[in-house]
């Protein structure tokens, strides 16, 4: 583990232990607090998917017999990572690691997501299904021309024209 990778894991460990002491009243006014900052900071896409990614996790939790509130052991998540491989790409996974990620630190827990299991679980996913993402196909000199000559003389399409220009140049 890196010197500043460690440091950081000790500084949170040292913040979770924090909030364990505290009373109960203000272990929940710090984690309302928290969902108040973290709806302001997260775009409203995002803290859809947020809820739908963690809805879809505690309903696969009660599927399976498995506590649906945190903390959730590593072993039910590494296990869901299992149950979505093949069916799901890494990448999409991952974000739902990250949704799970976020359940726990709303409520000043450790991740379960960072443990060597769940870090395993998707090593072994992507070692079995890939985990390249699907990037889109550069524009060809046929394409530069098609929107050059959709473009007219306004500040606007004159700014674009150049920025096609300077894009496909380089």
């Amino acid at each position: 583990m890196q010197i500043n990778q460690f440091r950081r894991e000790n500084d949170r460990l040292a913040a979770l232990l924090e909030m364990l002491v505290l009373p109960e009243p203000d272990r929940l006014a710090l984690a309302a607090e928290y969902r108040a900052r973290s709806e302001a900071a997260f775009a409203p896409a995002t803290q859809r998917v947020l809820r739908q990614v963690i809805a879809s996790f505690q309903i696969w939790c009660r599927d399976q017999g498995q506590p649906d509130e945190p903390p959730i052991p590593p072993s039910v998540v590494a296990a869901y990572v299992d149950s979505l491989s093949g069916r799901i790409r890494a990448s999409t996974i991952e974000t739902r690691l990250w949704a799970i990620a976020e359940l726990h630190k709303s409520r000043f827990l450790p991740s379960p997501c960072q443990h060597d299991l769940v870090r395993l679980a998707v090593k072994a996913v992507k070692r079995a299904h890939g985990s390249a993402t699907r990037q889109a196909a550069p524009l060809g000199k046929r394409e530069i021309r098609r929107a050059l000559a959709r473009l007219g003389n306004s500040r606007r399409d004159l700014r674009d024209r150049a920025l096609l220009h300077v894009a496909s140049d380089t």
